[in-house]
C-alpha cells in the first residue's frame, strides 16, 4: 500500500467518500469497452449465412437476458440503498436528540472526561449518519438510462431480416453497457454508505463501553458519599449549620377538653 493508500483507509474512518479515479484508470475503462463492442461487432460478422437467422436470434435473445439480469441488480441495489435512508434516518433522529439533550443541560455528564467523550462520540455519529445518508441518496438520485427506442424495434422498408437483428444485437450491447456502467455507480456509492454504518457501528460500541463504565464509577463514588456523610460527625455538623442557644421552657398550657365519644382519663386521688 502507498501513502495516499494509507492516507484513504484513515479518512475513510472520518469522513468516507468516493475515492476519484485518476485519468488513467478512466481512459482505460473507455478503451476496454470499446474493445469489447468492436469484438462483439466483428462476431457479427463473422457469422455463417446458411445458420444466420438462427444464430442472430440466439444472440439477440442472450442480450436480453443481459438487460434483465441488470435490471434485477439496479433494483437489488436500490432496495439496499433505501433500507440504509430508512435506517440512519431513524438513527439520525436518536443520536440528534441526544445532542440537544446534552445542549439544555438535560443529561449532564458527572466530569469533563465524561463530558468530552459524550460529546464528541455523539457528533462523530452524526457526522457517521450524515455520510450514510448523503450516499444513500446520491445513489437513489435521477440518472439518465439508455432505453430502446421504437425506431430500433420496427424494421424499415426494404431492410433484410438479418441487417435489422444486427442492429438490435449492437444497440442492446450499447444499452447493457451503460446500465452497468450506472449500476456501478450505485455500488460505489452502497459501499459509501456500508464504510459509514462500520464506522457508526464500532462507535456506537465504543461509545456504549465508556457510558457503562461511566455509569458503574458514577454510583460507586455517589454511596462512598453518603457513606463519607454518615460517618463524618463534623461533616453532618458544618452541613446543617450553625444552631441558637436552647431557650426556658415556657409555662405549661391549658389542657384541651376531650373530643366527643371520648371519656376523660380519672383524676388521680392520690394525697
Amino acid at each position: 500500500m502507498t501513502l495516499a493508500d494509507v492516507l484513504w483507509h484513515a479518512s475513510d474512518c472520518v469522513f468516507p467518500r468516493l475515492r476519484p479515479l485518476c485519468a488513467q484508470d478512466i481512459q482505460r475503462q473507455k478503451d476496454l469497452a470499446a474493445e469489447q463492442l468492436a469484438y462483439c461487432e466483428q462476431c457479427l460478422k463473422d457469422i455463417p449465412l446458411k445458420d444466420e437467422d438462427a444464430v442472430l436470434a440466439r444472440y439477440l435473445a442472450d442480450c436480453k437476458g443481459l438487460l434483465d439480469a441488470e435490471d434485477s441488480r439496479r433494483e437489488g441495489v436500490e432496495a439496499r440503498l433505501t433500507s440504509i435512508l430508512g435506517l440512519f434516518t431513524i438513527a439520525g433522529t436518536i443520536v440528534f436528540s441526544g445532542i440537544v439533550a446534552q445542549a439544555v443541560g438535560t443529561v449532564r455528564a458527572p466530569n469533563t472526561f465524561s463530558r468530552w467523550t459524550f460529546a464528541l462520540g455523539a457528533f462523530y455519529l452524526a457526522l457517521q449518519i450524515c455520510c450514510a445518508l448523503g450516499a444513500a441518496l446520491a445513489g437513489l438520485g435521477r440518472r439518465k438510462y439508455e432505453m430502446v427506442t421504437p425506431p430500433n424495434i420496427f424494421m424499415a422498408a426494404g431492410e433484410s431480416p438479418a441487417f435489422h437483428a444486427r442492429e438490435q444485437i449492437t444497440n442492446c450491447l450499447r444499452i447493457l453497457d451503460d446500465h452497468r456502467q450506472q449500476n456501478n455507480d450505485k455500488v460505489s456509492q452502497m459501499a459509501v454508505a456500508h464504510r459509514a454504518m462500520k464506522n457508526f457501528i464500532f462507535a456506537l460500541m465504543l461509545f456504549a463501553a465508556i457510558g457503562t463504565v461511566a455509569a458503574i464509577r458514577v454510583k460507586a463514588s455517589e454511596d462512598n458519599l453518603i457513606r463519607a456523610l454518615r460517618k463524618n460527625h463534623e461533616l453532618n455538623e458544618m452541613l446543617r449549620g450553625p444552631q441558637g442557644e436552647r431557650g426556658q421552657q415556657g409555662p405549661t398550657g391549658p389542657k384541651g377538653d376531650p373530643g366527643p365519644g371520648r371519656v376523660a382519663p380519672p383524676r388521680s386521688t392520690n394525697k
